[in-house]
């Protein structure tokens, strides 16, 4: 059987430029895999009610991730992720959530469940994306969706 690079540890960014698998870049890539994925479950489980603009807006968001992992990767995305701030900014102020004063225990319900775990990998994606220290449009698009994430699982949860 024929070895392939990914079997010895190696992998391809855009380019082809070779890289460990313990590169940065390619940790950063696998959590935003992970958000992706996380939020396509929370998208098919609100699919199952009267959420089709909500499922709309979050496969928007899960397209605008693929473009994020190019900028990652080492393509300039900063302008459509500046866009995409803003629309998060629109949607965050749209939802009109109270925050609460306490810690949120999620579970109230399914999506808001689901939602708020969407949420924590954005998180973990955050860190990753910050890790990185050269990518600022990246981890601020981040950072707003954790906050459209977190409203969205509170107004779930109401």
């Amino acid at each position: 059987m024929k070895k392939r690079k990914g079997d010895l540890g190696f992998t391809d960014l855009p380019g082809g430029k070779i890289v460990k698998k313990t590169d940065p870049r390619i940790a950063a890539l696998a959590a935003l895999d992970e958000l992706s994925c996380a939020l396509g479950v929370a998208r098919a489980a609100l699919a199952k009610g009267k959420n089709a603009a909500v499922c709309a807006r979050i496969k928007k968001i899960q397209l605008l991730l693929i473009t994020l992992c190019g900028d990652v990767a080492g393509m300039d995305a900063a302008a459509a992720l500046e866009n995409g701030v803003l629309e998060l900014e629109k949607d965050i102020a749209a939802l009109k959530v109270k925050l609460p004063r306490e810690f949120i225990l999620p579970g109230e319900n399914m999506n808001s469940a689901l939602l708020h775990a969407a949420r924590a990998k954005c998180r973990t994606a955050e860190l990753a994306v910050c890790a990185l220290r050269n990518k600022p449009a990246a981890a601020k698009y981040l950072n707003r969706l954790s906050s459209y994430l977190f409203s969205l699982a509170l107004k779930y949860s109401a």
